[in-house]
């Protein structure tokens, strides 16, 4: 499915050019968050603030469908790989549609509420994936109804990115700590830092990361093209690692002058 980038957005009507004709479609007065065209470009999927998935014919320039069932706003909307299915995401609710006919696909799955949830989809796999704090990384079917799992030691992840390849999951989380010095007679308030890589397939961990408490606080990863992990720290240190085992490749330090020193490579 194409996102679409070049849409001109004319309330209360979407206009773009498709080959040389203008397309020129209604929309609700609420507006449009985002617009996808099918491969094919024979279908556009639209949807906004009014809680509802649109299907259009683009050569016909008509509305075909209008799915309805979110009771809140729409946050996203992917395609299944085989432009069957649309699977859609709004706060804690997630809809999976039958493109052509329209109805779920089956009932509504609901989540648990936490406002950090985020939503992930593998199209090569037709997964869903959701990260949520509170309750951990669960893993749904598209096509299969009872295929809900959840990843191993997966509450508390702050963020996941996936591979290139859609077959590894990386996430991190700061977990807040206690530790008793008892010559001290006091408590210390720690955070754990942690970076773990799982296996999308088993749902295993394959790897966790050499971290320590309260110097290697994260604020972000992400991944490069070749699928090293880029990990930055709350003290603006910035360390790349090796994704098949875990070993530290460089880090970069923020100097006295504010500019980033580069250490030797692990």
């Amino acid at each position: 499915m194409k996102k679409l980038f070049f849409i001109i957005f004319l309330l209360p009507h979407i206009c773009f050019s498709q080959t040389q004709a203008e397309l020129v479609l209604p929309i609700s007065d609420k507006g449009v968050k985002s617009i996808y065209l099918t491969n094919d470009e024979s279908k556009m999927i639209t949807f906004g603030g009014d809680k509802i998935i649109k299907i259009w014919d683009v050569e016909q320039q008509r509305l075909l469908q209008e799915l309805r069932g979110h009771t809140k706003t729409i946050k996203s909307v992917v395609i299944s790989s085989k432009e069957d299915k649309i699977i859609s995401h709004a706060a804690n609710e997630i809809n999976i549609w039958d493109i052509n006919s329209g109805e779920l696909s089956r009932p509504t799955i609901m989540l648990q509420e936490d406002k950090n949830t985020t939503f992930l989809f593998i199209g090569s796999e037709n997964k869903i994936i959701i990260c949520q704090p509170k309750y951990g990384i669960r893993i749904i079917d598209v096509y299969r109804e009872s295929d809900i799992f959840l990843l191993e030691e997966s509450k508390n992840i702050d963020k996941i990115v996936l591979t290139s390849k859609e077959d590894k999951l990386i996430g991190y989380s700061n977990t807040p700590k206690e530790e008793t010095v008892m010559f001290l007679k006091t408590t210390i308030h720690l955070v754990q830092p942690d970076m773990m890589i799982w296996d999308i397939d088993s749902r295993n961990i394959l790897q966790r990361f050499n971290l320590e408490d309260n110097m290697d606080v994260i604020s972000d990863i992400t991944l490069t093209k070749e699928d090293k992990i880029i990990s930055i720290h709350k003290d603006s240190t910035i360390r790349i690692w090796d994704i098949n085992n875990s070993a530290l490749l460089q880090e970069f330090k923020k100097s006295k002058s504010n500019k980033a020193e580069k250490t030797d490579q692990f």
